[in-house]
């Protein structure tokens, strides 16, 4: 990250700003579950258990995806990190002092002021097919059988299997 390989975000669509939450239950809108990826999810709102990334915001931009999953920000928690991990003696004594503006510093770093945290999509990349999703960062998440059933159904649209659109849209709730 950090935009050392320009082709390569520009390829993906984006690249990783931070992760403000940590690890956290987080709230999951999906926005297009006609995609193959998402048909299989039993509802559009839903929580995972995960490490959730945010896209930098000089790089990615929904008007260049077809966005399929994303945080519910109307839900979202403050910044920084959530249960279990906030009262944690190591977490506790980051936060105060010094390490409390660390801490606050690393937090709110990533966080979009459209507020539109994307995790995973859908494009083109010029006659290729590209599918990203930043989910399967902790052993749960990566065990979920939605997960990986997503993963592998936007393999199979990536390897032409299937169809899905690559329209970009405004944000759908």
């Amino acid at each position: 990250h950090n935009n050392v390989w320009p082709e390569f975000t520009e390829m993906i669509g984006g690249e990783f700003a931070a992760h403000p939450w940590f690890t956290f239950w987080a709230p999951v809108i999906i926005e297009d579950p006609s995609f193959p990826a998402m048909k299989h999810f039993g509802s559009t709102h839903m929580v995972f258990y995960d490490e959730m990334y945010v896209p930098r915001a000089e790089n990615w931009s929904r008007s260049k995806v077809n966005v399929l999953m994303r945080l519910d920000e109307s839900k979202l928690p403050p910044p920084g990190p959530q249960e279990p991990y906030a009262s944690l003696s190591g977490v506790g004594a980051m936060m105060s002092g010094a390490g409390a503006e660390a801490m606050k510093k690393m937090a709110t770093r990533g966080l979009r002021e459209d507020q539109d945290y994307a995790l995973a999509w859908a494009k083109m990349y010029g006659k290729g097919r590209v599918f990203y999703s930043s989910l399967g960062h902790t052993k749960a998440a990566f065990q979920n059988p939605d997960v990986r059933k997503m993963y592998l159904e936007g393999i199979k649209w990536v390897l032409g299997f299937t169809e899905g659109s690559t329209a970009s849209h405004p944000k759908v709730n």
